[in-house]
């Protein structure tokens, strides 16, 4: 220990004096360490680390059912239908326990002190199967979980406990106002629990609540409602696959109920961690690939580490051959040179602590749940163990060499060593670590190429301007009827608010992925077929070739959403139940049916076969997106919800247009509503843009996350290079002065030392292009509108990296220019 300790403070006090050597060194490893220990956190969460709180996660197995036939066709589908989760709970007796759990998002409080929350809801069986103990009070009783009826309770997270309540202890008893319903506390959950399912839910609340809670009692009764997910516990001395069989059995007896269901579903059991099931999620399978480029941006940090030892090895030669010509123990110097590398990567380690620390807080907004991974020693555990094998694995090499060197040549002054072994060692790395930035950098710029794609469709309106808003008025006591008349009420309020230019009502939220066809006829129309401009009756249903999307909205929706009305008029406060029955059809269903003629005054048939009724269209707009932003423009018409006859059953929204920055009217707007109806659950209010965000997350996380590596790689790649040309010029000193004296030209002696770093370049680009055009064919399904082996972004990545490299080798090659023959001659 006495010699370590020795050996850590010689290191220390080598490094103190060679600051910029170790500020270049700490920092490429700082990004190495720092990007690989963040991925790691990230898929230790998603695939290793059982979720926290939960008693012998070994044990815990979630069901995924497949069904090949009937109408709901799925494959390892991880939802079921809540009939489906008793017939198992009540039959299996593989099992020892078996719990169901739906996502919920709620509202706390109400009025102006209303707050929105994610809670789960639960069976009350739930904490005991995954054994749970709580930090206060008790969880779910048998009478609070017995069906509708129930006495109501909530069980709280630890933090939302902090959070609201302060940690105070005589909490259990309050009573907490969900949804507009008092729910007394019973119980407060363990310090970081969230269930099985990566979030941050705040709230646990009974399935014997779901009606309580505004939902419909079908989601519990029907087979065909499936909306659950489920989670067992095997018995004892049961094994994965017998259970299976016990739930196939189950599954297929209750099938036989239901005529519309495959009568032979096959259910697999998944380990409770939901990204190592059969059906991981896309955000699991893009870490993966996250995983290997930080694994990589690692090892182009630690080839560099090994490049800049490599040329402090050179420098300090005549030191190590002193030391070992007076009797020093070469094993004993390879021990202290490691030491001193092993100290660079724990100071790198540190730095890039602090890089994942802060890079923790961002994962949200890349589309993945929060990760608490630092609660957790793992990721520490993890960066000091990465230090200590690259601080060996880099340190290694240059330790051994310089150790390993004639004793009486090293002794002399302006012995220069030319091209050795480590000169070709160092070159070897240079070019891996530009083969390895090849690779990064297309992947970003395919990413970045996709997201680009994405974020530049048009939709057909304006998006930037728009405020999306909702409030579930079902649990203020609104029925539907009161609800209409409320939105209309709003309507009006919001259009007066200084900063909105418009405002309109709608059942279906522009691009959410929400999609309804009203059964139509168009009288006179006798072909079928889309391609030829005409079409009939039977291709107007749902089902046929023919299907537009069908809109149900308010007065001034196409003003309030920017869509271009190239013929006609927009909805009007005056299209009632009571007067004309109107329409407004997209352009394309009007070249759909009408291709020769003006579609105004025209017949859309949305009454029955024997009782038609007709609405006339008044106004043709623009084709625009309504439903995916991905998708190609669909045919639509709209219809007044005033004259939509079961309009009221759906829920309202409002859209609202300002000149601004929607979110700046955002108070104003919830003054005003709560205003109208002080007793208002949480008015959850968002720019229109937010709607995108699970979409555009997955590939902004993709694009930021490789870009992020690649830009790193790319610089790490720089400061290499950089290394390399600048140590071929200080040993090359004296053939560069001679060369001077001579009579070159500065010319011929830049061509010289960049055609080196060129030569380094070149192999590299090769290797690597030939590496990212075999990886980037594995990452297809990612891409959007962009070839994986796109030409543009290959050749950018090529000249980006020509260029960065040809600035990394002119530095050193111009100071190569100014050398002084006759101080480089004095030298020898």
């Amino acid at each position: 220990m006495s010699s370590l300790v020795q050996d850590i403070r010689y290191a220390a006090r080598t490094m103190r004096r060679s600051l910029s050597f170790t500020f270049i060194a700490v920092l490429c490893l700082a990004l190495g360490i720092g990007a690989t220990s963040t991925i790691f956190g990230i898929v230790d969460a998603l695939f290793f680390r059982p979720p926290p709180g939960i008693g012998d996660p070994g044990r815990i197995v979630r069901p995924y059912i497949t069904r090949d036939s009937g109408s709901m066709q799925a494959r390892d589908y991880d939802a079921a239908s809540f009939p489906d989760y008793l017939d198992i709970r009540d039959n299996a007796r593989s099992l020892s326990g078996f719990a169901a759990f739906a996502g919920l998002t709620l509202s706390v409080g109400q009025g102006a002190s209303a707050e929105h929350a994610d809670g789960i809801e639960v069976t009350g069986n739930y904490f005991t199967v995954l054994r749970v103990r709580p930090a206060l009070g008790r969880f779910f009783v048998a009478e609070e979980d017995n069906g509708p009826g129930s006495p109501p309770a909530a069980v709280i997270s630890y933090r939302f406990w902090q959070r609201q309540f302060g940690g105070d202890p005589a909490v259990l008893g309050k009573r907490l106002l969900v949804d507009g319903h008092p729910y007394p506390i019973v119980g407060v959950a363990p310090p970081g629990f969230y269930g099985i399912d990566p979030g941050s839910p705040a709230i646990w609340i009974p399935f014997a609540q779901h009606q309580r809670l505004g939902n419909s009692v079908y989601h519990l009764t029907e087979r065909m409602s499936m909306w659950i997910h489920m989670v067992g516990r095997l018995a004892p001395g049961v094994t994965q696959e017998r259970a299976e069989t016990d739930l196939g059995a189950i599954m297929r007896h209750a099938a036989e109920s239901t005529p519309m269901l495959d009568p032979t579903p096959e259910v697999t059991l998944g380990p409770i961690l939901a990204a190592r099931g059969p059906s991981p999620s896309r955000q699991a399978q893009l870490s993966r690939w996250l995983a290997l480029a930080a694994i990589l941006v690692l090892a182009i940090a630690c080839a560099n580490a090994a490049n800049l030892l490599l040329a402090r090895a050179a420098a300090r030669r005549k030191e190590v051959a002193i030391r070992l010509s007076v009797g020093a123990g070469r094993w004993r110097l390879v021990r202290q040179l490691l030491t001193e590398s092993v100290l660079l990567a724990l100071l790198g380690a540190g730095g890039g602590l602090l890089l994942a620390w802060w890079a923790v807080d961002l994962l949200p907004t890349f589309g993945l749940p929060p990760l608490h991974f630092f609660t957790h020693g793992r990721v520490l555990v993890f960066a000091v163990a990465a230090a200590v094998g690259c601080g060996m694995l880099f340190g290694l090499a240059p330790a051994l060499w310089a150790t390993r060197t004639d004793l009486a040549a090293a002794m002399k002054e302006g012995v220069r060593e030319g091209m050795d072994r480590r000169s070709r060692l160092r070159s070897s790395l240079m070019v891996v670590q530009v083969a390895l930035a090849v690779v990064l950098l297309t992947g970003a710029g395919l990413f970045v190429h996709s997201l680009r794609n994405v974020q530049a469709i048009q939709p057909g309106f304006d998006l930037t301007h728009l405020l999306h808003v909702s409030v579930d008025l079902k649990l203020a006591g609104y029925n539907d009827t009161a609800s209409a008349a409320f939105y209309a009420r709003a309507r009006e309020a919001v259009s007066a608010l200084p900063g909105v230019q418009g405002a309109t009502v709608t059942t279906i939220t522009p691009l959410a992925g929400g999609a309804f066809s009203w059964v139509f006829r168009v009288p006179d129309q006798e072909t079928s077929s889309p391609d030829s401009g005409q079409g009939s009756a039977d291709s107007s249903s749902p089902s046929g070739d023919f299907a537009p999307t069908t809109l149900m909205v308010g007065p001034d929706y196409f003003a309030t959403l920017g869509t271009s009305i190239l013929q006609g008029r927009d909805f009007r406060p005056s299209d009632r139940a009571a007067s004309e029955p109107v329409v407004i059809v997209s352009e394309q269903f009007a070249r759909h049916y009408w291709p020769r003629e003006s579609a105004i005054g025209q017949c859309v048939d949305l009454g029955s076969k024997t009782k038609p009724k007709c609405y006339t269209v008044v106004g043709v707009v623009a084709d625009a997106k309504y439903v995916q932003l991905e998708e190609k423009p669909r045919a639509a018409f709209f219809v007044p919800m005033a004259q939509a006859p079961f309009a009221l059953a759906w829920d309202h929204s409002l859209l609202i247009r300002t000149p601004g920055d929607p979110e700046a009217v955002i108070p104003a707007l919830r003054r005003s509503l709560q205003a109208l109806a002080p007793n208002l659950p949480y008015i959850q209010a968002e720019p229109l843009t937010d709607v995108l965000r699970p979409e555009l997350q997955r590939r902004l996380m993709a694009a930021a996350m490789f870009g992020v590596f690649g830009l790193v790689a790319l610089m790490l790649a720089a400061i290499g290079l950089y290394g390399v040309v600048s140590y071929a010029v200080e040993q090359r000193t004296h053939e560069m002065g001679i060369r001077m004296a001579l009579g070159a030209q500065q010319t011929h002696v830049l061509r010289l030392v960049i055609g080196q770093g060129a030569m380094l370049t070149v192999v590299g680009l090769v290797i690597g292009v030939v590496g990212a055009f075999a990886a980037a064919r594995l990452i297809t399904h990612f891409l959007f509108g962009v070839s994986a082996t796109d030409p543009v972004t290959f050749a950018g990545v090529c000249l980006l990296l020509a260029a960065v490299a040809a600035l990394a080798s002119y530095l050193p090659a111009r100071r190569a220019t100014r050398v002084d023959p006759i101080i480089a001659l004095r030298s020898e």
